[in-house]
């Protein structure tokens, strides 16, 4: 692994319909990254595009802080691996 990559804040947004990467495959990704945070939407593999989502990215990004709980999840009901 390269120095300073487990320093790196990852975000996952994962489909809870995704035929195309099995949930195997995201929790091991998931398990790999040391600071992550995981968001949930409907659909499939692909990123959600809806006001909410966009305005959850904006928010996230804008922070800085990227493992803030002050940035609430598009989706509360579906947050969370």
């Amino acid at each position: 692994m390269e120095q300073g990559v487990e320093k790196t804040p990852v975000l996952h947004v994962l489909g809870i319909n995704d035929q195309i990467v099995s949930s195997e495959r995201t929790q091991t990704l998931i398990a790999t990254c040391k600071i992550s945070r995981v968001e949930k939407h409907e659909g499939g593999h692909f990123v959600p595009s809806k006001a909410t989502w966009r305005q959850f990215f904006a928010n996230y990004i804008a922070t800085g802080d990227y493992n803030s709980v002050d940035v609430p999840s598009p989706n509360p009901l579906l947050t969370n691996a």
